[in-house]
């Protein structure tokens, strides 16, 4: 199902491709990918897989804890996001490999090495069906480089409005297209941040 697209202009039903960069996926090292490749980072650290698969199933019960997600909902911006997120790795590789921490308190340079090791996982792994299945990141990603190519025809789909409504695409922009009025334009941003 998909809406007629009346003519080339960005105001129709067509993808139109602004003056943005074309990549997306998931943007940082905490998730093991960048954009929509594994990523991967140089270390000389290692970390034995059963270990790895300790700090990777903590993680994963760290990021869906109610402590996370409070402090995940704290601020919307990409740092506090990101740096929830590596607060949340630190836990979860300290809880298994307490020595990285130094006597003051501070991270020792063992610990960068660590941190490596867990956003390399998902590129180191990639072929281990029981690792893959053990962060959120790793068993739910479906992000991967689509076929939509400017001026397609875009597919509807069903979205989530920011207070939980469900509404699909079309809709969304049939809506917003009768309040804004000829030559207006519809930009959507989604994703998702932790």
């Amino acid at each position: 199902n998909h809406l007629p697209v009346p003519s080339p202009k960005p105001t129709s039903w067509s993808l139109y491709r602004a003056s943005v960069p074309a990549a997306m996926g998931m943007l940082h090292s905490t998730s093991g990918k960048r954009f929509y490749k594994p990523y991967y980072q140089f270390t000389e650290y290692s970390i034995p897989k059963e270990t790895l698969k300790l700090i990777l199933k903590r993680e994963d019960e760290l990021r869906f804890s109610e402590k996370y997600q409070a402090m995940y909902s704290k601020e919307d911006t990409l740092n506090h996001l990101l740096g929830t997120t590596v607060k949340l790795q630190q836990e979860a590789i300290t809880d298994f490999l307490p020595g990285l921490v130094l006597e003051d308190g501070s991270w020792g340079s063992d610990f960068f090495g660590a941190l490596k090791v867990l956003n390399n996982a998902r590129f180191e792994y990639r072929d281990d069906e029981e690792m893959n299945k053990l962060t959120v990141y790793m068993r739910e990603d479906r992000s991967r480089q689509g076929d939509l190519r400017e001026g397609n025809l875009i597919p509807d789909v069903n979205l989530m409005s920011s207070d939980g409504t469900p509404i699909s695409l079309h809709s969304l922009y049939e809506g917003t297209m009768k309040t804004l009025g000829e030559g207006g334009s519809l930009c959507i941003i989604a994703g998702s941040a932790s």
